[in-house]
């Protein structure tokens, strides 16, 4: 038995011939810790988990219920954007301006109402595409529209 051992060979030779698996007398056996599971007080473990258990699902299901109520403004918002992904530009370009005239909104859906009206008057006026587009620019120059307008900006130049 001269020949190298491969370690399955070696870890069964470790384990079974030095009796590593066999109980030792010479070792202590330290009782292990009680658990959750294996106390007296399991009755209030349970209710406690169960509480959490209503608590997040009735807070899910509130959190559900409000994200699924649009306001008067988000709902004229997304009709207007539907008008905008059907081709009607002018339809869109109206109900946005009217919507950023009179909204106090959060600046997020400001910068999309602004977004959406300015795709909408580049594609009824392509003649004006950098001006609208640079209006857009210098009022959000961080969102993520900037960046999808110079895009298209560069797009133009090109054409």
């Amino acid at each position: 038995m001269n020949e190298p051992m491969n370690s399955f060979d070696f870890w069964n030779y470790k384990l079974f011939s030095q009796k590593l698996l066999a109980p030792s007398s010479k070792r202590k056996v330290v009782n292990a810790k009680p658990t959750v599971f294996n106390t007296t007080n399991w009755l209030i473990y349970s209710l406690t988990v169960l509480v959490l258990w209503l608590f997040t699902t009735a807070l899910s299901s509130s959190l559900a219920q409000t994200q699924n109520l649009l306001t008067p403004e988000t709902q004229k918002f997304h009709n207007a954007v539907e008008a905008y992904k059907q081709g009607r530009f002018e339809k869109a370009s109206e109900e946005l301006k009217r919507l950023a005239e009179a909204s106090s909104t959060s600046s997020t859906l400001e910068m999309k109402i602004k977004y959406y009206w300015t795709r909408s008057q580049i594609a009824l006026d392509p003649k004006k595409t950098e001006l609208y587009i640079e209006d857009f620019i210098l009022k959000y120059p961080r969102s993520a529209e900037s960046g999808t307008l110079l895009i298209e900006l560069g797009h133009h130049k090109i054409r």
